[in-house]
């Protein structure tokens, strides 16, 4: 199961919200009997210091420290709102200062983003709220104000100046922007109410802001005052209406802005934040809203321009606001409010009302029962695994496609030559090693003030790419600066446009799209919003397919791409990479695993191996151990490529054999001489593929072919020479090459080698040699070339194929067997079954060389009814077929070129214990196993090269490690069941 599928089953089973608790307009409940309680106990000077919220940081010194403690004591400040510092810090103050509050404060944070917002050490950054708007799954939404609440709450945190309500329709807007959901005022609504209750159903009050609305403006009020010049309809139908939906919904706060709305306010130049008109006139009367007011800082210039210390916070209570935030000077506040009160300036009542909003607000958050946080184990708690998993889907979610003219999903295809121009002043280079887990690429890598020179150059190598792919990755945000890109490579930008299927991907502020001339001009463009880690993964798999692209853009970039634009990519069947945090939430560790491979290189099973585990289509492990050799100082990588022997059979021959079925071209229960002429008019003129297949035809294990070759210890001279030539042409080493037409005679003494009569199963290699043949005179073309077009280059498999010497470094490639007997050589790159290499190279039985992911693919490919990349590669229904035990009725447990689990299990047997009925797979001679289960979507390889350097080693089959450690990812993958 999806973390998708689950975050959505789980928000259908969320409880009611707890909104009902914010009701202020309740009757007399045991709230208002502890505010009535505690109201009684306070002074006057104190009923206005509950008023206040005061400015602190965590990562300040004593004297700092005595200050906030002075304030606290002396004033009875009803919160704190915190700044920089981190979680630890701020938690153990928090503490201290709770026991020294008369009343517990209500302590805030802008955590838009969640803790990271202020404190960035060792806390969890969720993405923006821009980033979020293009995400259709709103219950996600939900989901982060959850996470980020059980954080604030872990350190003491109880109000959320957030979620950020304001409509952002305009781009040069220097201060919201990236911080609102977008343009669209459902949209923005919607989050709005999902992120508020997600906080909110967890105790911690979120405060909806920037009230009537920040998001038109192109002046930033921390330094000077916006003016909004529009209508009061204008306001009331777009501004004002997601402030109204979480009002109708229950949000506990409203924040105020500094901003001067001339249609809403009579005096010039008066901010909305001190406006009665705004605040009690339009919020209170007009809007319903009974909960709790607060401005927005008081120290920003915008509202310090308009009056003094003290008036300030005056103007703004008899405005309306229940909270003061960062009073300037808390004194001349304080006092200043009551003397007001002494001379009648302002009525008791106003204090009071709002002293008792404040304090319901403080029995709603359970700070009636406060209690201290532990102080142990506090990053441990705030850095939950779900929460990063939660964080990847948001992201994953929120990609955005606006255009695709069939470019989308990217084609595995590898013969599809591929420019990626990466265009960044950061460090990208996480999305070249994720996409080259899918293929290849040529990388350029320009920094956004690259010269008109490198441009240029770069501009002209791309042309002869099949495909090109442009990244710009850029954290600025400000449009002021073009996004800190220059004219040079925004020309670039557009020229790269006219390349071959173009695709434009922009990591940042999807505005920096209106930069971009030739926009229209790409084939493809994408946007992903953030250039955090986690979104330079999930986006390259994205692109090919492994996850949807299902965002909708959430602010309007262009005349052709406006808000809400979408174009939906369905994923293509291909395997994803989710991160450690996936993989250990669902999973836990897989230390065993790691143990259990490398005891087999201590016991010298095998210098080195490769293990790659999928689950629902999630690579979970893909690690490799040891060396190339033992005493190598080579080591064995995820690259490393490797003699896989009679893995052949399956991700070669059957797999073809099954392509032909689809195709009507061959029929495995015909015989096999139906496609083999040769064989007609021979005791194997009736025998049937299937049988074959099953290793029930009677053939025998093997004819030792190569011992026919040594004669008295020596190789005969006729058959061998140490040089290639016309006349010994076929390969076996690099210094050992055989006779034209020894081929003709292996095939030929096979065909004249007799069959038994019994039906008992005899696994042998023959068979599987003459339907490699037949596939040949069918397709007519070498079994290697068809299998290559056919399958390994439209599944993207870089290093699968035959013969790897001819394509590869030696060094790339895992050596076999050294040996002694017949070819006098360490085998390297060449194929060490000798038959094969008799056979140059190519043979239905072996011959073939691959990585363990590259296998993965291919029983991927299987365990998926045989569709990968939306390709289809065979049918579901063959696959069935023949992955089942063919003939059970004779003890034979085989499937039609597949191995299956015995019929009845054994110790010793080719798989383990949890190994169903269903599961398919092979082994093979040099220390393979490739495993797939369709009943719990797992697919398992281990390659190795066991036989290096002598064949006589067989510890790996005596010790059972190949399949102890199936039974290993069996049992995590039972606990995950268990889990979800």
């Amino acid at each position: 199961m999806s973390l998708r599928t689950i975050l959505i089953a789980a928000f259908i089973l969320i409880s009611p919200t707890l909104i009902a608790q914010f009701d202020y307009n309740s009757p007399q409940t045991d709230a208002d009997k502890w505010v009535d309680s505690v109201f009684s106990t306070l002074t006057q000077a104190e009923k206005v210091g509950q008023l206040m919220m005061i400015r602190s940081f965590s990562n300040k010194d004593d004297i700092y420290y005595m200050n906030i403690e002075k304030q606290i004591t002396e004033y009875k400040v009803g919160g704190i709102c915190f700044f920089k510092g981190d979680p630890v810090s701020q938690a153990l103050l928090t503490n201290k200062w709770q026991q020294m509050s008369k009343v517990p404060m209500i302590i805030g944070l802008d955590a838009e983003w969640g803790l990271s917002m202020r404190l960035k050490e060792n806390t969890i950054l969720f993405p923006k709220q821009m980033t979020l708007g293009a995400i259709e799954n709103d219950s996600l939404i939900y989901f982060m104000g959850k996470a980020i609440a059980e954080q604030m709450r872990r350190i003491g945190v109880t109000m959320s100046f957030s979620p950020v309500v304001d409509i952002n329709n305009n781009p040069n807007n220097p201060v919201i922007n990236y911080r609102s959901f977008g343009e669209d005022r459902h949209n923005v609504a919607g989050k709005g109410i999902m992120y508020m209750n997600g906080l909110q159903d967890n105790k911690v009050a979120a405060i909806a802001k920037h009230f009537p609305g920040h998001g038109d403006t192109d002046v930033d009020s921390h330094f000077d005052l916006p003016v909004i010049n529009h209508s009061k309809e204008r306001l009331d139908s777009l501004e004002l209406y997601p402030f109204r939906q979480l009002i109708d919904h229950g949000v506990c706060g409203v924040m105020s802005s500094h901003l001067y709305f001339p249609a809403l306010v009579e005096d010039v130049d008066r901010p909305a934040s001190v406006s009665k008109q705004v605040i009690t006139s339009l919020l209170r009367n007009k809007m319903n809203f009974n909960g709790l007011t607060i401005t927005d800082g008081l120290e920003m210039e915008a509202i310090r321009k308009f009056a003094e210390a003290g008036q300030i916070e005056l103007e703004s209570l008899k405005a309306g606001n229940d909270i003061q935030l960062l009073p300037v000077d808390i004194s001349k506040a304080v006092n200043t409010i009551l003397n007001a009160v002494e001379t009648g300036d302002i009525s008791q009542s106003l204090i009071d009302n709002a002293c008792k909003r404040i304090l319901k607000t403080k029995f709603f958050l359970g700070l009636n029962s406060y209690k201290p946080v532990s102080e142990s184990n506090i990053i441990e708690d705030i850095n939950p695994l779900k929460d990063y998993v939660l964080r990847q889907e948001l992201y994953t979610n929120a990609i955005t496609a606006v255009k695709n003219d069939n470019i989308l999903p990217l084609s595995l295809n590898r013969n599809l030559t591929t420019a990626c121009v990466m265009i960044s002043n950061d460090s990208v280079q996480r999305f070249e090693r994720m996409f080259r887990k899918y293929s290849d690429g040529d990388f350029y890598y320009i920094s956004t003030s690259a010269s008109e020179k490198d441009c240029k150059k770069i501009v002209a190598e791309t042309k002869q790419y099949d495909r090109t792919i442009v990244v710009i990755s850029t954290h600025s945000t400000s449009s002021n600066n073009r996004y800190k890109i220059s004219d040079v490579v925004y020309s670039a930008i557009d020229e790269l446009s006219f390349n071959s299927n173009s695709l434009l991907c922009i990591i940042a502020n999807p505005y920096l799209a209106s930069n971009i001339t030739q926009l229209d001009t790409y084939n493809a463009i994408v946007f992903a919003y953030e250039p955090e880690n986690d979104v330079l993964d999930i986006l390259p798999q994205s692109l090919f397919g492994a996850y949807s692209i299902s965002g909708s853009l959430p602010v309007t970039v262009s005349n052709q791409y406006k808000v809400n634009s979408s174009v939906i990519v369905e994923a293509a069947n291909v395997l994803s990479y989710p991160s450690k945090e996936y993989i250990k939430l669902h999973y836990g560790t897989f230390d065993n695993v790691d143990k259990a491979a490398l005891s087999g290189i201590d016991v010298k099973a095998y210098p080195g191996c490769q293990i790659f585990v999928a689950h629902n289509g999630n690579v979970i492990y893909n690690k490799s151990f040891g060396a190339l050799e033992y005493g190598s100082k080579i080591k064995v990588n995820n690259s490393t490529i490797y003699d896989v022997a009679s893995i052949t059979k399956v991700a070669a021959t059957t797999i073809s054999v099954m392509k032909l079925q689809k195709d009507c071209i061959f029929e495995v229960d015909k015989p096999l001489s139906e496609y083999m002429p040769s064989l007609r008019n021979t005791d194997k003129s009736c025998t049937i593929t299937r049988d074959i297949m099953a290793h029930q035809a009677g053939f025998v294990p093997f004819i030792d072919f190569h011992s026919k070759i040594i004669k008295n210890n020596t190789i005969r001279k006729a058959l061998m020479s140490n040089k290639v030539s016309t006349r010994f042409p076929t390969a076996l080493t690099n210094s050992l090459f055989a006779r034209r037409g020894l081929e003709f005679m292996i095939i030929d003494s096979i065909i004249k080698c007799p069959l038994s009569n019994s039906r008992k199963m005899v696994y042998s290699d023959l068979g599987f040699i003459l339907i490699g043949k037949a596939i040949e005179q069918i397709v007519m073309q070498p079994l290697d070339v068809f299998v290559d077009n056919n399958f390994y280059i439209p599944l993207g498999l870089r290093r699968t194929g035959f013969r790897p010497y001819e394509s590869f470094n030696i060094a790339d490639i895992a050596p076999t067997e050294d040996d002694k007997t017949f070819r006098n050589n360490l085998i390297e790159g060449y194929v060490h079954d000798p038959t094969t290499a008799l056979l140059g190279g190519v043979a239905g039985h072996a011959g073939l060389f691959s990585t363990a992911s590259d296998l993965g693919v291919i029983m991927q490919m299987l365990i998926q009814n045989g569709k990968y990349g939306d390709i289809d590669f065979i049918d579901s229904c063959i696959i069935a077929d023949f992955t089942s035990a063919q003939f059970p009725e004779f003890d034979n447990r085989r499937g039609c070129g597949f191995d299956k689990p015995m019929l009845v299990y054994e110790d010793n047997g080719p798989t383990c214990l949890s190994a169903h009925s269903s599961s398919f797979g092979h082994t093979g001679f040099t220390g393979i196993y490739a495993w797939a289960d369709p009943s719990c979507n797992l697919v398992y390889i281990f390659v190795s090269n066991r036989i290096n350097p002598d064949t006589l080693n067989t510890k790996l089959q005596k010790m059972n490690i190949r399949t102890d450690i199936h039974q290993l990812f069996y049992d995590a993958v039972n606990n995950e069941n268990r889990q979800h």
